[in-house]
């Protein structure tokens, strides 16, 4: 499996004491999330990490 990783950048750029608060997870299949006891978003607005599955 192929994994790809980014977030977004912007304000640890702008101001280095913040951090990341959105990682996006590219990956060429399922990744098993629940066995890491991830609790699923509301909505996207409550996410901090979307994967996405690509070809």
């Amino acid at each position: 499996m192929r994994i790809a990783v980014s977030a977004d950048l912007g304000p640890d750029l702008l101001a280095p004491w913040r951090h990341p608060t959105l990682t996006i997870v590219y990956a060429d299949g399922q990744i098993p999330l629940e066995e890491s006891g991830m609790v699923p978003a509301e909505g996207q607005a409550d996410a901090s990490l979307v994967l996405r599955i690509t070809e």
